[in-house]
């Protein structure tokens, strides 16, 4: 069984209101490239003109996901002000 020490915590922003990036720089693991490389590909495309960011973070960003337990950890940025598109497709991401 393979044990994941506690890694979570928040996506922090800083005094100016933007996201802090908590990527290590270090290579992505091969196995997480295709996901990597297709999820934000996907979510600008379902997104359309909506489509304002996407932040890799967590254990994949940093390097330190752990096979088998590890998922895939984003934020998606919309330009929706009023938040009242919420279309099917954030449901199957």
């Amino acid at each position: 069984m393979t044990v994941n020490p506690q890694l979570g915590r928040f996506l922090e922003v800083d005094p100016q209101g933007w996201f802090v990036n908590s990527a290590s720089g270090a290579p992505l693991q091969p196995q997480w490239r295709p996901a990597v490389q297709i999820l934000p590909e996907r979510c600008r495309r379902e997104a359309g003109p909506d489509f304002h960011s996407f932040y890799l973070r967590g254990s994949v960003a940093g390097g330190q996901a752990v096979s088998g337990s590890s998922d895939l950890d984003a934020v998606l940025v919309l330009d929706d002000d009023e938040g009242e598109r919420r279309p099917a497709w954030q449901q199957e991401l």
